[in-house]
């Protein structure tokens, strides 16, 4: 991985919250109004909207009772439509706000049914069977969302054969929709040991940390930095991920070593797991998804980004032909010349981002504050950075997100310095990291983003990791909360 330090956040952040408005406020600057006294309908006279207002309570004291009840009405259905969209998703709930939103409409328009304002209860009968309609719509799509996530893979009941394939279930029907892949996914796994007898790489060991994961909330493994290169480190991940009923996203590593070629070889033995004829039929409902290269543009591998994207067009024709999705494990905030993933403005893509969005379906990305100590010089910076970062992401990139990987160090000696400010390395500030994360469920949510811990362990990268060398835990009890 490498280091660097880069500004993101050169846009004001009020550009991403510039849309947002408080519940039901209606913004109208000028509106088209006839005079109750004017014949001539076919040139409308051009007023303010308080000037609008005034005339109509002077003329027409119907039409004030309509802007009125408008007025009380559209916020409060608003309102509680906001609640609903937003609340957990329990169909008691749901049903209770659809009928609360009808009961109180319902309510205003019998007191204009009293007053006689005809006009304003045939309006609002459309008013309530629109917000009637509305809210009972969304109750039904946000239950039959959380029926599905209850139900799919990885994060429902669903659960692998101990041999073959699922029966009677297409990886399409198999594998939770994009837009329930919100919140904990898991944790980022490196396996760092081109030593392929070493113990890291066996199934026993794999297995043994794949059920420590699972227990702490865990449905999903992000491979990192796969320094074997041989077939049989994929094999022991798809037997371990079987065994624990687990997904992986696979990983295409360039490597650390000075044979930067070796990620062909690589890629061959994940290709070996859809043809091989022990694990052809399970690998596509146990591989969520394949990074072509962890921060492959940053890196510079391949040759540099244009010769680059042609080979992740290639694997990832190939890996589609399987159903397995594509993307590169890299940080899209990147603004130099020769690796532009976001433009220069921090509006858009730069020219290398659009490359890779043409040459990919889903998005691994990297978000790291840690090493952007210009941008978030205190742990405290980190929160906004992120939710800025993913916001970019959501608008201007559009795939399902996945952070894969994403890290704050416990300790100042693990090798990881941020380049600046290395004093807001600690472990406070690991918890505190972490533990946002886990609470900001609504955000994640919200955008529909999954996110990995970086990483399980301190075995290959000192201070990220969640256990320490002496197997414990460096956040007692940490169990990131299940959106």
């Amino acid at each position: 991985m490498s280091t660097h330090v880069v500004d993101f956040t050169t846009t004001d952040s009020t550009a991403w919250s510039s849309e947002k408005t408080a519940e039901g406020d209606v913004k109208v600057e000028e509106v088209e109004f006839y005079p109750a006294a004017e014949t001539d309908w076919t040139k409308p006279t051009r007023v303010s909207k308080a000037e609008a207002v005034r005339s109509t309570i002077r003329n027409n004291p119907r039409k004030t009772a309509g802007i009125v009840f408008l007025i009380v009405a559209i916020p409060l259905f608003l309102g509680l439509l906001s609640r609903a969209l937003n609340h957990n998703t329990h169909k008691s709930t749901l049903i209770t706000s659809s009928t609360d939103t009808h009961n109180n409409v319902s309510t205003l328009v019998s007191s204009h049914a009293a007053a006689g304002h005809s006009a304003v209860v045939s309006s609002a009968k459309v008013a309530v069977a629109t917000a009637t309609a509305t809210s009972t719509a969304t109750a039904a799509v946000t239950v039959e969302l959380s029926t599905k996530r209850s139900s799919c893979f990885p994060l429902g009941s669903a659960t692998l054969p101990t041999s073959g394939a699922p029966d009677g279930v297409s990886r399409d029907d198999w594998w939770c929709e994009a837009n329930l892949m919100y919140g904990f996914m898991g944790f980022s796994y490196p396996l760092e040991s081109s030593n392929c007898d070493d113990s890291t790489n066996s199934f026993s060991a794999i297995s043994a940390d794949f059920k420590a994961m699972k227990a702490r909330g865990a449905s999903m493994v992000r491979i990192y930095a796969p320094e074997c290169r041989q077939v049989s480190v994929w094999e022991n991940l798809v037997q371990a991920a079987v065994a624990n009923n687990m997904g992986i996203i696979v990983q295409v590593w360039w490597g650390f070593l000075d044979d930067q070629d070796l990620w062909e070889t690589g890629q061959a033995n994940i290709y070996s797991l859809f043809t091989s004829s022990d694990y052809a039929a399970v690998a596509p409902y146990v591989v969520h998804s394949a990074s072509f290269g962890s921060e492959p543009i940053g890196d510079g591998v391949d040759g540099g980004p244009s010769d680059f994207v042609v080979d992740l067009a290639k694997f990832r024709k190939k890996m589609n032909n399987w159903g397995i999705p594509v993307g590169i494990s890299e940080d899209w905030d990147r603004r130099e010349t020769a690796m532009a993933m976001n433009a220069t403005s921090g509006t858009g893509l730069g020219w290398v981002g659009t490359l890779v969005k043409s040459n990919t379906d889903v998005v691994h990305a990297h978000v790291m504050p840690y090493y952007h100590p210009t941008t978030a010089p205190e742990i405290s910076d980190a929160m906004p950075y992120t939710e800025v970062y993913l916001r970019w992401l959501r608008t201007y990139v559009g795939q399902p997100i996945f952070i894969t990987e994403t890290m704050w160090s416990s300790e100042n000696d693990g090798g990881h310095s941020r380049g600046a400010d290395d004093d807001q390395i600690g472990l406070p500030e690991f918890k505190t990291y972490w533990n946002w994360y886990s609470s900001n469920c609504a955000l994640f949510k919200e955008l529909r983003v999954g996110w990995f811990m970086h990483t399980w362990s301190d075995t290959f990268e000192p201070g990220f990791g969640l256990i320490d060398t002496t197997g414990d835990a460096k956040i007692s009890g940490y169990h990131p909360r299940t959106c």
